[in-house]
C-alpha cells in the first residue's frame, strides 16, 4: 500500500519533480567554484581538530568540545551550546578537504530545497517553488572576507536549514492546525537559538507568516498565534544576559566596547545594518566594493562577453540555463500568481490557501533585514562591514532578496497576463537580465576562489606535502619554529598531523616573538646601526617559511637559527644553517595564464632555489619524485633571510 501511494505521487507530480531536479542541478553547477576552495578563515584552524592531532596533544574530542564552547561563554558571554556540532563535523571530516566541501555543497542544496518547499507551501505555486531553488545562487557572492559559504563550519547553512524547517512546520500548522507541526516548529526554532544568536529576532518571521497566511488576518490575532516563538526568544535573551552578568561582562557599551558588547548608538547601528543588508543585493560586492578597488583586477561591468570568454563553456551553461528557466517560469506563472490581498475579510468561503503578493513582500523584506540586526550592534562589525561586504548572516539575507524577486516575478506575470506580446516581452527581458546576473556572479565567485586559494590553499598544500616528505626531519620534537609568515593553520597540530611530531610555532612578524627570545640575551656585537644576537644548538630555535602559487608550484624552507640582527628596535635579518628546502615544480611545466583585468597574467615560478637565495650548486638532493624535490644545503652554509 505504501509503495502504491508513492508511485501515485511520483506519477501525479512527475513534471514538478523534473523541474526540481533541473533547478537543483543548475544551482549545484553554479556553486561548483566552492569545490575548488581550501580551508579558509576559521576553518583553517578548526580543520586541525582531527584524531591524530588531538591524541598527540593528549586531549580528547570532548575536551575539544568543552574548550570551543567554554572559552566563548567565559570570555564574551555567548551562549550557543549546539554550535559545538562543528567540532564533531571536523572530527568526522578528518582533514579531508574534498569531503568537507562536498558536505557544504550538500547543505546548501538542502537549504535551497527547503526554501523551495517553503515558497511552494506559501504560494501554492509549483513554479514559484522551483524558481525559489534557482534564484538564490544568482545572489550568492563569494567575498574576500568572512564568507558564509567558503568558511565557518557550515554554521550559516545549518542555521538556515533550522529556520526554514521551523517556518515550513509553522505553515503546516497554520494550514491544518495539527499540534505536532507546532511542536516541530518550536523545537527547531529553539535549537537554532542555541546554535547562533542572530536568529533571536526571527520570531518575527513566524508573526509575519501568521499575519499573511493563508490570508491576511488582524495583526493582533497573528501575535496571539505566534506568541510561543516570542517567549522562546525572550527566554534565550534572558539566559544570555545571565551568562554575561555572571562572568562580569557588560551588557552594552560604546564604539570602543568588545566585539560582542553591543554598541547601542542608533546611528551607528542603523548605518551598519544598511551596509550589511546591501551585501545581499545582486552584484553588490562587484559594484559597490569593486567600483573602488576592483575584484582582483576585474572592474564592474567590464562586459558580459569578457566573462563568457574567460570560461566559455561553463558561462554558456549558466547563461542558457538561467535564461531558459526564468523565461519558462515567468510564462508558466501567468494566471497562477498569488492573489492580491483582500481589502477586508469576507464571511464567505475560505480564501485560497496561498499568501498574497504583499505578504510575500513583507516576508521577504523581513528575511532580508532581520539577520542583520544583531550584527549591526557589534562595534567590530560597525567598523568592518562595508557597502557590499557583509558578515556571515548575509547568507540568510540572500533568501530574503530571492523572495522579493519571486514576488516581483509573480506581479510581473499578472501584469502581463492581459496581452501575450507584453507577457512575452516581460518573460524574455527578465530572463535575460537574470541570466546575465548568473554569469557575472558565477565568474566573480571563480575569481574570488582563485584569490582565496593563493593565500589559503596552495601554501597549505605545499607545507603539508613538505612536512610529509621530511622537511623537518632534523628538527627535534617540541622545538620552537618561527614562521616568517605564520598562517592560520601553522599550529602544533598541523605538524602533528603531517610531520608526526608536535612543534611550537611563532610568528616572526609579531614583536612578542622576538621579545621572548632576546630578553636577557647578551648581544654578540653592537654598533651605531645594528645589534647582533647569536643562537646556538642548545637554543633549539628554527626559522621556516613556505609559499605556493598553485596546486603544483611552491617552496618550503627550514633552518636552525644562528643569529638575529636588530636595527631600530626591530629584528631585520635572521641567519640560518642546517638548511633544508622543498620545491614543488609546476605540473604541467607552466601555469596556465589567468585573465586579469582583460590581459594575460603569468605568476612567477618557484622552480629554482635561487628565488629564495640559495645557489643550486650548493644543494644536495635528498629525495624527489614527480614534480617535487627535497634538498639540503652543504654543512656550514649560512642563509640570510630578511625579516
Amino acid at each position: 500500500m505504501g509503495m502504491e501511494r508513492w508511485r501515485k505521487l511520483l506519477t501525479e507530480n512527475r513534471n514538478e519533480i523534473a523541474m526540481w531536479v533541473v533547478a537543483l542541478a543548475l544551482a549545484a553547477f553554479m556553486l561548483t567554484p566552492l569545490l575548488s576552495s581550501g580551508f579558509f578563515s576559521d576553518d583553517g584552524v578548526n580543520s586541525l581538530v582531527v584524531p591524530s592531532a588531538v591524541a598527540a596533544q593528549h586531549s580528547s574530542l570532548l575536551r575539544e568540545v568543552a574548550n570551543a564552547y567554554g572559552g566563548a561563554v567565559r570570555a564574551v558571554g555567548r551562549f550557543f551550546p549546539f554550535a559545538t556540532y562543528a567540532v564533531f563535523l571536523f572530527w568526522f571530516v578528518n582533514g579531508n578537504l574534498a569531503l568537507y566541501k562536498w558536505l557544504i555543497l550538500l547543505l546548501v542544496m538542502a537549504d535551497l530545497a527547503l526554501f523551495g518547499r517553503l515558497v511552494r507551501a506559501l504560494t501554492a505555486s509549483p513554479v514559484m517553488g522551483v524558481l525559489a531553488i534557482m534564484l538564490p545562487p544568482l545572489l550568492f557572492q563569494f567575498r574576500f572576507y568572512s564568507d558564509p559559504i567558503l568558511a565557518f563550519g557550515a554554521l550559516p547553512q545549518v542555521i538556515t536549514l533550522l529556520t526554514f524547517g521551523s517556518l515550513l512546520a509553522w505553515v503546516a500548522f497554520l494550514r491544518d492546525g495539527k499540534k505536532r507541526h507546532l511542536v516541530v516548529s518550536l523545537v527547531l526554532y529553539g535549537v537554532s537559538l542555541l546554535t547562533y544568536e542572530i536568529v533571536l529576532p526571527f520570531f518575527l518571521l513566524h508573526l509575519l507568516i501568521a499575519w499573511w497566511y493563508p490570508q491576511r488576518t488582524p495583526l493582533r490575532d497573528a501575535a496571539r498565534a505566534s506568541w510561543p516563538f516570542a517567549v522562546l526568544a525572550v527566554c534565550s535573551a534572558v539566559v544570555v544576559v545571565g551568562v554575561r552578568l555572571s562572568n562580569g561582562i557588560a551588557l552594552a557599551g560604546g564604539a570602543s566596547g568588545g566585539n560582542y558588547t553591543p554598541n547601542t548608538d542608533p546611528f551607528a547601528a542603523l548605518f551598519a545594518m544598511a551596509r550589511q543588508v546591501s551585501a545581499a543585493l545582486p552584484l553588490s560586492y562587484h559594484i559597490l566594493l569593486g567600483s573602488t578597488n576592483g575584484i582582483d583586477g576585474i572592474r564592474p561591468f567590464e562586459g558580459l562577453f569578457s566573462y563568457i570568454g574567460r570560461y566559455p563553456a561553463s558561462s554558456m551553461v549558466v547563461l542558457a540555463g538561467v535564461t531558459a528557466f526564468v523565461a519558462a517560469g515567468v510564462w508558466m506563472l501567468r494566471g497562477t500568481a498569488p492573489a492580491a490581498a483582500p481589502k477586508k475579510r469576507s464571511p464567505g468561503p475560505a480564501a485560497p490557501r496561498s499568501i498574497s503578493i504583499p505578504g510575500l513582500l513583507w516576508t521577504g523584506a523581513a528575511l532580508l533585514v532581520l539577520p542583520a540586526t544583531l550584527v549591526a550592534l557589534s562595534p567590530k562589525y560597525q567598523s568592518e562591514i562595508l557597502w557590499g561586504k557583509g558578515y556571515i548572516p548575509v547568507y540568510v539575507s540572500y533568501f530574503g532578496t530571492a523572495l522579493l524577486i519571486i514576488a516581483g516575478l509573480g506581479a510581473a506575470a499578472r501584469i502581463g497576463s492581459a496581452k501575450n506580446a507584453l507577457r512575452i516581452a516581460l518573460a524574455v527581458g527578465l530572463a535575460m537580465a537574470l541570466g546575465a546576473l548568473g554569469v557575472m556572479t558565477y565568474q566573480d565567485n571563480r575569481i574570488i576562489v582563485e584569490r582565496f586559494d593563493r593565500d589559503w590553499l596552495y601554501p597549505r598544500q605545499v607545507e603539508q606535502d613538505a612536512l610529509a616528505r621530511g622537511l623537518v626531519s632534523p628538527v627535534p620534537a617540541d622545538s620552537r619554529i618561527v614562521m616568517l609568515v605564520k598562517r592560520g593553520w601553522d599550529e602544533p597540530a598541523f605538524f602533528a598531523v603531517h610531520a608526526g611530531k608536535l612543534e611550537r610555532t611563532a610568528d616572526a612578524r609579531e614583536a612578542a616573538t622576538w621579545t621572548a627570545m632576546l630578553t636577557g640575551r647578551t648581544p654578540q656585537s653592537v654598533d651605531a646601526t645594528a645589534t647582533r644576537y647569536v643562537f646556538g644548538g642548545k637554543d633549539d630555535v628554527w626559522i621556516a617559511n613556505a609559499d605556493g602559487l598553485s596546486a603544483y608550484n611552491g617552496y618550503a624552507i627550514v633552518g636552525r637559527l644562528t643569529a638575529v640582527t636588530v636595527s631600530g628596535g626591530k629584528p631585520v635579518q635572521a641567519e640560518i644553517d642546517s638548511v633544508r628546502v622543498y620545491l614543488s615544480s609546476p605540473q604541467p611545466p607552466t601555469v596556465s595564464p589567468m585573465l586579469v583585468g582583460g590581459s594575460a597574467y603569468n605568476p612567477p615560478q618557484f622552480t629554482s632555489p635561487q628565488v629564495i637565495g640559495l645557489d643550486p650548486a650548493t644543494l644536495q638532493r635528498l629525495a624527489g619524485g614527480d614534480g617535487w624535490s627535497l634538498s639540503a644545503a652543504t654543512p656550514g652554509q649560512v642563509l640570510k633571510l630578511r625579516l
